[in-house]
């Protein structure tokens, strides 16, 4: 692939990852009736499996595992990955803020590789 189409594709999976964390940011800390949050929450949608696959692509994903607290007692599920239970709350925790930390690391991984293959010419 040509080097310029390699810059203009990080680039734009840069855009989106930034989109994304910010549309998340929205969904998590908005209040119920926040200005945006359906918009946040289409956008999320439409975009999560480009995110979901940027982020592994960049090494960044964190599998996570859950288990209920002692006096509940109940399954404990391992191996949970966050983007595919967005809109989720298990025992009372949300997985967002693990997804936006996959996210951030992605973004730092994609601007390096982008700065570096600039400073390669």
């Amino acid at each position: 692939m040509e080097e310029s189409k390699k810059r203009i594709l990080i680039e734009k999976r840069l855009e989106l990852l930034k989109q994304f964390h910010d549309a998340l940011d929205r969904w998590f800390h908005g209040g119920s009736e926040s200005e945006g949050r359906d918009e946040a929450r289409s956008f999320i949608n439409r975009n999560l499996i480009a995110v979901r696959n940027a982020v592994r692509e960049a090494g960044t994903l964190k599998l996570m595992s859950i288990s209920p607290p002692p006096a509940i007692g109940g399954i404990v599920r391992n191996n949970i990955n966050p983007f595919d239970n967005l809109f989720e709350s298990f025992y009372g925790m949300s997985l967002i803020p693990a997804a936006m930390d996959s996210i951030e690391q992605a973004i730092g991984v994609t601007s390096t590789c982008k700065m570096m293959k600039g400073s390669l010419r």
